[in-house]
């Protein structure tokens, strides 16, 4: 599922215009408005009554909100969680004997003691 779909499915529901929509999301109308229709195309549902100037939710568009909303809350808590386990990275020290034995012992004992977390 492409989350900027339910993004602009969201933003056109709050504004109840494509047009504001899409400048909330710096997009065109027509884009707005195609992204819509690939939603629904995705869905097999009508989600918006379009009346001249007025855009109202359908029964199934009032349904998809909670669902959109949640899986964009979802999504943005996966990637952040990948993203934050991702900046661990292995830390990899090639000290000479008499370096490691003078200070280096200490000094790594005491980052395993206050990172034990990260220690494997």
């Amino acid at each position: 599922m492409d989350t900027k779909l339910l993004k602009t499915f969201l933003e056109v529901t709050k504004t109840r215009h494509s047009g504001r929509a899409g400048e909330s999301l710096y997009l065109t109308q027509s884009t707005v408005s195609f992204q819509i229709r690939q939603l629904e195309t995705r869905l097999g549902t009508i989600l918006f009554a379009r009346h001249r100037n007025n855009i109202h939710l359908t029964a199934a568009g009032e349904r998809l909100i909670a669902y959109a909303e949640s899986l964009i809350n979802t999504w943005l808590q996966a990637k952040e969680e990948i993203s934050h386990r991702s900046l661990n990275t292995e830390f990899l020290i090639g000290p000479t004997i008499s370096i490691w034995e003078g200070c280096l012992i200490n000094w790594i004992q005491l980052i395993y003691q206050k990172h034990k977390e990260h220690s494997s």
